[in-house]
């Protein structure tokens, strides 16, 4: 899935309205978002970068966009509290306030902290892939409920130990797709960068972004959407 064009895709700076070249490297962009193209695919090999400054940067950004939002939305409930009469101008209503601002910052303050935790790497080969259905109750705007299928997307990986493991890849078909069983694959499991990578690109043209999951043409050295390089062999 393409989710737009907003950083160059030769050197990763963001890009202006506008404008039909890069205003930091003067390289020329196409109505996609591409140039000239540097790869036909992705090579054989492991991506080298991993502790490239623009996954952190991601990372951080997108921490400091959640807890902007979680601030927005506590003090619109604190504030209505007070307004409302529920909690009073007094220290026993400040005090109600600040247990409520703990509890409700708490969970997702360490759910944003385990995020950005390391996580044990490995490698192994894809054996099979498999697609679970499920089906789930919807409540539809006028009332009523009706079941919906989905289906769950799922990598069976033979590691280097020789024990086969499961790994979910969600809804998401189309990354189920781009994999292919017997591909030799890394789980990065850095701080700030997660995901699974293939070994062996030569025989595709795309690949997408393990920070936003925005599709990326391999001619391109830096993901449209997000800025973040294009995993490919060095």
């Amino acid at each position: 899935m393409e989710f737009g064009h907003f950083f160059c895709t030769h050197c990763g700076a963001r890009l202006k309205n506008g404008y039909n070249k890069c205003q930091s490297c003067s390289w020329p962009i196409d109505e996609d978002g591409d140039a000239v193209p540097t790869a036909v695919n992705g090579g054989v090999g492991w991506f080298e970068d991993v502790k490239n400054r623009r996954f952190a940067k991601y990372d951080n950004q997108h921490v400091m966009a959640s807890i902007l939002f979680l601030f927005i939305l506590l003090a619109g409930i604190i504030g209505y509290l007070f307004y409302s009469g529920n909690f009073e101008m007094n220290a026993t209503g400040f005090s109600y306030a600040a247990v409520l601002a703990a509890l409700f910052c708490l969970p997702e303050t360490i759910f944003l902290l385990s995020k950005n935790r390391r996580k044990r790497e490995w490698e192994g080969k894809i054996v099979d892939k498999l697609s679970v259905e499920k089906t789930r109750r919807i409540k539809s705007d006028d009332g009523h409920s009706y079941t919906e299928s989905y289906s769950i997307y799922q990598l069976v990986v033979e590691r280097a130990n020789g024990k086969a493991r499961k790994y979910s890849l969600g809804r998401d078909a189309a990354l189920f797709d781009y994999y292919r069983v017997n591909d030799y694959i890394r789980y990065h499991g850095k701080a700030h960068l997660k995901g699974l990578e293939k070994y062996d690109k030569r025989f595709d043209s795309f690949t997408y972004c393990l920070k936003c999951g925005n599709r990326n043409n391999f001619s391109r050295d830096y993901c449209s959407a997000c800025g973040c390089p294009v995993i490919k062999a060095e």
